[in-house]
């Protein structure tokens, strides 16, 4: 039997959540951890390389599973990291933080 993954997660494939020794929480989709949350409360993104579609929705389904104000989208073909009315373009394996006083992003 498949094991049945959370809310925001329904009906999503190839997808699974992990939680590492360090309480870090994974959320991977395929072979790629597309966000981790850190005890810190920081969040790591990631694409493996596939600016697709659906890893947008994966790396925004996480967003919403971890409590975190933020969203991804794209604008001509370009990546952003949406927080607290700040956008940054999105980074391959880009670090954010969400606090009071905005979005943090170090790539």
């Amino acid at each position: 039997m498949a094991h049945k993954l959370p809310e925001p997660f329904r009906y999503a494939t190839a997808t699974s959540i992990t939680t590492g020794p360090d309480g870090a929480v994974s959320v991977r989709y395929h072979r790629t951890d597309v966000a981790t949350l850190y005890p810190d409360g920081s969040v790591t993104l990631r694409t493996g390389g596939w600016r697709t579609v659906t890893t947008k929705r994966r790396m925004n389904q996480a967003l919403v599973y971890f409590g975190i104000p933020a969203i991804i989208y794209q604008h001509r073909h370009d990546w952003y990291v949406a927080a607290n009315g700040a956008d940054v373009e999105f980074e391959e394996g880009m670090r954010i933080r969400v606090n009071g006083q905005g979005l943090e992003a170090a790539a």
